[in-house]
């Protein structure tokens, strides 16, 4: 593409004054030429980015406009003293707006073309779930036939005996349909209830590990008064301490017996640690069987509400 021409005769009688550096900033008119041939050169270089607009769109006008106004800067239309400065704004605008539609565009084209691969992706997807069902339908109906196809064979091969109207054999008797289970709401009840005292127990012997703690700072204290560990087993050599599941006003309590730092037994108990419902007689003590929800009652403590 040809550039800019500056044969225009006002550039011959015109003397770069100080009026001329004051109004444009530069110290000879080559400087001026130069920077317009430089604009030119940059906005011809970037319209090709910027050309594949559809007719139809403002952008493809506005481009087409910018392509004129380019090609009309040639030998035939040279450019005046008088026109310069301002063709050389003008210029600068238009390239500023070409490389922000330039932007614009390749922004539009890479979010395109990820929504072009997106649907491919899912298509191919798609393609390839529906050629799984056709062949796993094919493989079924393969499977249907080769077993109608052996049950017919046996059939066939299977000897009939003669009909015997005297001796008939006899009709198999249906066995027995099991009695449905009877529900038990006493049972249930005790169910869920060792079944919580069993989530109690684990919740303190979680927080009471003795294997990442000392023993002497489980829960709050250890249990040494005999009003209590009298009504627990009798372990030697294990030191008791006592842990809270549940609400703070709960009498509820867990005690863990701790031999060289491994839990040795757990008891759940109701009043307990409690003073008064010792006194009264209101205590509850279960000591667990394992580490499901399997306990054993201790007499003389009174039962679970709950335990039939």
């Amino acid at each position: 593409m040809p550039g800019p021409s500056f044969k225009h005769p006002s550039w011959d009688s015109t003397w770069w004054s100080l009026w001329g550096y004051l109004y444009t900033g530069r110290k000879a008119d080559n400087e001026l030429q130069n920077d317009i041939r430089q604009l030119h050169a940059d906005i011809s270089a970037g319209l090709p980015k910027v050309a594949s607009w559809p007719k139809n769109t403002p952008e493809y006008a506005i481009v087409a406009g910018w392509r004129r106004k380019i090609d009309a800067l040639d030998d035939e239309h040279p450019i005046g003293y008088d026109e310069a400065d301002g063709l050389y704004w003008d210029l600068r605008q238009m390239l500023a707006d070409l490389r922000s539609m330039a932007f614009t565009k390749a922004e539009a084209d890479r979010a395109r073309d990820l929504a072009q691969r997106e649907a491919e992706r899912q298509e191919a997807a798609q393609a390839k779930a529906d050629a799984q069902a056709k062949a796993d339908a094919k493989a079924k109906a393969r499977a249907a036939a080769k077993s109608e196809k052996l049950e017919t064979a046996d059939y066939l091969l299977t000897p009939v005996k003669p009909r015997d109207d005297h001796h008939r054999v006899a009709a198999t008797k249906p066995k027995p349909t099991p009695p449905s289970p009877v529900f038990d709401p006493a049972a249930a009840a005790w169910k869920t209830a060792r079944s919580q005292m069993a989530n109690d127990c684990d919740e303190v012997q979680t927080m009471l590990n003795p294997k990442s703690r000392r023993a002497e700072t489980f829960g709050a204290h250890a249990v040494t008064q005999a009003s209590v560990l009298n009504w627990l087993p009798v372990i030697d050599d294990a030191s008791w301490y006592q842990g809270r599941p549940g609400p703070q006003n709960s009498h509820k309590r867990v005690m863990v017996a701790i031999i060289d730092r491994q839990i040795v037994a757990t008891c759940w108990t109701n009043g307990l640690s409690h003073h008064e419902e010792r006194v009264k007689g209101n205590v509850v003590v279960y000591e667990r069987d394992g580490g499901g929800s399997r306990f054993r009652h201790l007499p003389p403590s009174r039962k679970h509400p709950k335990h039939p």
